[in-house]
């Protein structure tokens, strides 16, 4: 049989011939106090809610998938946010498209990863997705996404002082001839990495296609004053059409990439 209670602070026992007698105090209902083991020697057990937040999803922040309808940038940031305070990990995007009109802003040991989704620009003449102008973005990174920047975008990737980031599996549509696809730069202030620099080091770029036109697919910008340097990156499997000014533009205090 079946049998219903109530949730509640209280003791109940069942009694029935043939069985043993049970009894149970405080019965509470939901994740937060039902348990969870994992099968394999030496698990130990936690709550359900525990064992479900270890993925996270920016439809827990109230993202929504459907094509060009709302502005997701803030409820994107805010996942991003929050998983970089709770000392970083994956943020899941499921697949859909994800519509966005200020930039979105990655964050210290939070790598985004998308496959299958989409992030659209609907913004105007500014970076569509950029890190901190007065911190390093050490151990992040963005995986699987296709990327909409369309003819307004002025940089596509605006990324500075990385240390150890990886983006792979990136497809990048635009229709800009005078952007950046891919901005790799330094800051000249703020925060350092973990090595005490502001160097662009230690990264890997793989796999990124762009598509349509675009002013510069890649450049690598140092500072030669302060000095800071875009160094000992790794590029593979990197194409672009229609570079209508460079491929890729090199300037000062970069090396070894």
């Amino acid at each position: 049989c079946t049998f219903y209670v109530v949730p509640g602070a209280y003791t109940y026992t069942f009694t029935k011939s043939g069985i043993t007698t049970k009894t149970e105090t405080n019965v509470i209902e939901g994740a937060a106090s039902n348990s969870f083991l994992q099968s394999g020697t030496g698990a130990v057990s936690r709550t359900v809610q525990a064992k479900e937040r270890d993925i996270v999803s920016v439809l827990d922040f109230g993202a929504n998938t459907t094509p060009g309808t709302t502005d997701m940038a803030s409820v994107i940031n805010a996942a991003i946010t929050a998983v970089s305070t709770a000392g970083g990990g994956v943020l899941i995007f499921p697949p859909g498209n994800y519509l966005h009109n200020t930039a979105i802003t990655l964050k210290n040991n939070v790598t985004i990863f998308g496959y299958s989704a989409t992030l659209t620009w609907g913004g105007g003449a500014a970076s569509q997705i950029a890190t901190s102008s007065s911190a390093t973005l050490d151990n992040a990174g963005m995986l699987g996404f296709k990327i909409v920047a369309g003819a307004s975008a002025t940089t596509v990737l605006e990324l500075r002082s990385l240390y150890k980031c990886v983006f792979r599996d990136l497809e990048i549509t635009s229709d800009n001839t005078s952007n950046l696809v891919i901005d790799l730069t330094v800051n000249t202030s703020g925060g350092t990495n973990p090595v005490a620099t502001r160097n662009a080091v230690l990264n890997v770029f793989d796999n990124i296609y762009s598509r349509g036109n675009c002013g510069t697919f890649l450049r690598l910008k140092g500072d030669s004053t302060t000095p800071t340097a875009v160094t000992l990156n790794t590029f593979s499997g990197i194409n672009a059409e229609n570079c209508n000014v460079l491929g890729i533009e090199f300037h000062s205090w970069c090396d070894n990439n």
